[in-house]
């Protein structure tokens, strides 16, 4: 995985890998993710030449389920507390809101513990920059909804990669707000993989995990005016 995002460029400028809950440190003290990318319970950001800041949050802990222990979380608390306004995109493997542990199927033991939860949507409501927390563990397309009230950030899971709905999600960044799309892996080796993932959990995958038209395609209206053009050219398969 190092050797292909490599690719990208440079670890902790041009892309950053966020620890999921199959990347926990192993029972005899060795770490393969802490050796490849960064240590356990430890938060990494980056700041992009266009002005975005990105913060990587590590939530897993010794099974399925999460915890962000109390350093990260004042690590994340300082970070958020510099440049309070600038825009900010937070990322984590496991979603942060009770409305994601309760509607997932695998039952809240399976996700981020409920103190957390809280403590995260906190300190983003005190953040007026962040505009988006997203988030994966559930292998589904789904808009969340906030706990705490006067919540400005949108609280989203994206479906995995590597099983049916199968693809990726394009954010695409605005002056006035931002564009988020989802899209699958259209290779045929990846198709046949998907039609034989679909039946899994007794043939309601596609049920579970695909979510709405409007959970895989959607439009918010924000202030991104802090951000600047990078001055890059639009990819072909982007313009659309």
């Amino acid at each position: 995985a190092r050797q292909l995002l490599a690719g990208y460029g440079t670890s902790q400028d041009d892309w950053l890998a966020v620890r999921g809950n199959h990347d926990r440190p192993r029972r005899d003290g060795t770490d393969p993710f802490g050796d490849a990318f960064v240590a356990y319970q430890h938060m990494c950001a980056n700041q992009t030449p266009e002005g975005l800041r990105i913060l990587g949050i590590d939530t897993t802990r010794g099974g399925g389920g999460g915890w962000i222990l109390p350093d990260q979380l004042d690590h994340i608390r300082a970070c958020l507390a510099d440049e309070p306004d600038r825009p900010t995109l937070v990322t984590s493997h496991h979603p942060v809101t009770h409305d994601a542990a309760l509607t997932s199927p695998a039952g809240p033991q399976f996700m981020l513990r409920w103190r957390d939860r809280l403590a995260v949507q906190r300190l983003e409501r005190r953040a007026k920059g962040v505009f988006l927390h997203h988030t994966g563990h559930t292998h589904r397309m789904r808009r969340g909804k906030a706990d705490v009230q006067g919540s400005h950030t949108e609280y989203f899971e994206n479906a995995a990669c590597a099983a049916y709905p199968g693809g990726y999600a394009l954010l695409h960044l605005y002056e006035g707000g931002y564009l988020l799309n989802f899209w699958r892996i259209a290779t045929h080796a990846a198709e046949e993989w998907l039609f034989r993932s679909r039946w899994q959990v007794m043939g309601l995958m596609p049920q579970l995990t695909l979510g709405t038209t409007n959970d895989r395609n959607h439009v918010v209206l924000k202030d991104l005016s802090g951000l600047h053009s990078s001055g890059k050219p639009v990819p072909l398969e982007l313009q659309v």
